[in-house]
């Protein structure tokens, strides 16, 4: 049955296990082209005392890639928290966050008396009975005694040999430098420690030093894995994977472009290719080729919903308070102009459109 005959339900339900325009990938065969960076988590994973930093530009698949990996070495690691950061999280916050999250996840037994007793014993945390439920203190004056907390709450298992990890994501998002400061200093202790957890940060920045500075010895405990953008084989081949299991054939032609749109950001091929599956879907299109009027219909439609996110950064990037230089900023799009100031790339020519015709 073509899977415009199926229930609304069972297309959504298809099209959300395949297409991910909004949310991570966690299934390993749906990850393409990042077979070394799995590898460098893995080598990780089985590093005593090492943690990751996964850094890139938004959109090349950052936290796809630690589910993925904690998915596919679940011999060696299993998820304990991910947690995301804020301009003003502070360390105490986030290592609430953590611990809310292995609670609700059944990781951490609230019924346990031997870990109450032990997080009571050092003084990181009193849980006081409040109608039924439980009232909890956190304290954690410095990196040790996070060190010891994690250790408490997240401890061996000597049968499965397994290591949690805790995945902290948007750590670019922190302004509180005292923040960055202290998960640093803390991923370094857990090392000293033999604290069974393996942190894995995920930020966007265009250089590891943007979001943890060069902090001494840093590079002895966090490993740093660089994300870049798909090159054109590997778009190509997401798109190609989720048309077949829709069995859609679009025109070697649409599948070029939808590649060269997304420019190496798998989120962009999923929009797309998820709008066109809709398009077909709506209009009870029966042919495995995409019409004309679909796909553009569909390239429109895709670019509506990224339109939101990037207009003010397209403002901000093209305007400077006023548009005479727009011209300027897409002559100069594919060249190594782009790290230069307005004022030294329009040095020498008489118009911006001059050097719109000079770079054509």
């Amino acid at each position: 049955m073509r899977f415009v005959d199926s229930s609304r339900k069972e297309f959504i339900d298809h099209l959300k296990h395949f297409v991910h325009p909004s949310e991570e990938i966690s299934i390993p065969a749906q990850l393409v082209g990042r077979e070394d960076e799995l590898g460098k988590l893995r080598d990780c994973f089985e590093t005593n005392g090492a943690h990751a930093f996964v850094w890139g530009l938004r959109g090349v698949g950052k936290t796809s890639l630690v589910h993925t990996a904690c998915a596919k070495y679940s011999d060696t690691v299993k998820l304990a928290a991910a947690v995301g950061c804020q301009k003003r999280s502070t360390y105490q916050e986030l290592l609430k966050d953590i611990y809310r999250r292995a609670t609700n996840s059944g990781i951490v037994n609230l019924n346990d008396s031997s870990i109450k007793g032990k997080l009571s014993l050092f003084g990181v945390m009193t849980l006081e009975g409040e109608k039924g439920g439980f009232r909890e203190q956190l304290q954690i004056d410095s990196v040790n005694h996070a060190s010891d907390f994690l250790n408490t709450i997240l401890p061996k298992d000597l049968y499965t040999d397994q290591e949690w990890v805790i995945i902290v994501n948007e750590f670019d998002q922190l302004e509180n430098q005292e923040t960055i400061n202290f998960f640093t200093s803390l991923a370094k202790q857990m090392s000293v420690d033999k604290v069974n957890v393996k942190f894995v940060f995920c930020g966007v920045a265009s250089n590891l030093n943007d979001l943890i500075g060069s902090h001494e010895s840093v590079d002895r405990y966090i490993k740093a894995v660089d994300l870049e953008p798909l090159n054109h084989t590997y778009t190509l081949r997401i798109a190609e994977n989720i048309f077949q299991e829709f069995d859609v054939e679009p025109s070697r032609g649409q599948m070029f472009r939808i590649s060269q749109i997304a420019s190496g950001y798998p989120h962009f091929v999923h929009l797309i290719v998820g709008e066109i599956l809709k398009e077909c879907y709506e209009t009870s299109f029966h042919m495995r080729s995409i019409g004309a009027d679909i796909y553009k219909s569909s390239i429109k439609r895709a670019a509506r919903g990224a339109a939101t996110r990037l207009q003010k950064e397209y403002e901000n990037a093209t305007r400077k308070g006023t548009d005479r230089y727009i011209e300027v900023l897409w002559a100069a799009a594919d060249g190594q102009l782009l790290v230069k100031q307005f004022k030294s790339i329009r040095s020498g020519w008489s118009s911006p459109t001059e050097v719109v015709l000079r770079y054509v």
